[in-house]
């Protein structure tokens, strides 16, 4: 399911480099500045996995980007928390499939990260993240090493 999700949901593909955009769709109705600001350092994150408040949270602070600058100007960041607030999955854009990332999310959390989501852990549980099979991976936010039609 993720899988198909990543590569064709509607509102949520993912794209990273030129190496990946050959199999993986920029996101329809994202403005540019997402490709052209978000995907300079890494794939561009489906809006419908994380909720509006954590968009708002992430995107409040760019200055200080995971321990990277990422200011842009107002314009393209007003316009990257539009549309990802729109297509959150909370967001009133979202539905189907989108709305179910939300499950077991208390309100009271505002989640930075997308591997911090219930949903995410409920379905990587049993993968040994540690000990990866694809040497590439790195880390668990890198969804590409196992989301993509070039792994196995």
């Amino acid at each position: 399911m993720l899988v198909a999700l990543l590569q064709m949901g509607a509102a949520g593909t993912v794209s990273v480099g030129a190496s990946a955009q050959s199999h993986l769709n920029y996101p329809p109705g994202a403005p540019p500045a997402i490709l052209s600001e978000c995907n300079d350092c890494h794939l561009i994150y489906p809006a419908q996995m994380l909720p509006q408040r954590s968009w708002q949270a992430i995107l409040a602070d760019l200055a200080n980007h995971f321990g990277d600058d990422a200011t842009v100007s107002n314009d393209k960041r007003t316009a990257i928390l539009a549309y990802y607030s729109a297509n959150a999955t909370d967001g009133p854009s979202t539905t189907g499939r989108g709305k179910l990332f939300i499950s077991g999310l208390p309100d009271s959390v505002t989640p930075l990260r997308i591997t911090a989501m219930p949903w995410w852990n409920q379905m990587h549980a049993d993968y040994d993240f540690g000990g990866g099979k694809h040497i590439d991976m790195k880390t668990a936010s890198n969804c590409l090493a196992c989301h993509s039609s070039d792994a196995q």
